[in-house]
């Protein structure tokens, strides 16, 4: 994705649902391609990817297993028992392994978003590892 020029499209909306989606782009702080991206985005991902949903969070929109943890989650859990594989099935011994997959399929298409959050959880154990080493 990173290395492709985004493509733009044309489509014919009706005015009143234009108007209804520039309305919740503008709420949400996004541009109406910005917000059209990230709904198309996510409708594919839920065709793609059954066992998964998206949650607001005071960050945002996340991806995350349906009634389980967020992808992130999953993410830093696999990096954490790299050397044990069999480990992250046993960490998340509640989710089917199908699920598993669907998530770490998930991460693999949209990595940028699920590092971001990779790196404000590493950043905030950091910083409260620095607080508390101080206190």
């Amino acid at each position: 994705m990173p290395t492709v020029a985004d493509r733009p499209i044309s489509v014919k909306l009706r005015p009143w649902l234009e108007d209804e989606l520039r309305r919740e782009f503008e709420a949400r702080g996004e541009s109406t391609s910005e917000g059209l991206r990230r709904v198309l985005e996510e409708w594919w991902a839920l065709r793609r990817f059954p066992h998964l949903e998206f949650r607001e969070s005071l960050g945002g929109r996340r991806a995350a297993v349906e009634g389980g943890p967020e992808i992130w989650e999953i993410v830093a859990a696999r990096r954490e028992y790299r050397s044990n594989p069999a480990a992250l099935q046993e960490h998340f011994g509640w989710l089917q392994e199908e699920t598993l997959e669907e998530a770490l399929a998930y991460y693999e298409r949209f990595p940028e978003r699920i590092d971001a959050l990779l790196e404000d959880n590493d950043r905030a154990g950091r910083y409260l590892a620095g607080r508390l080493g101080r206190a």
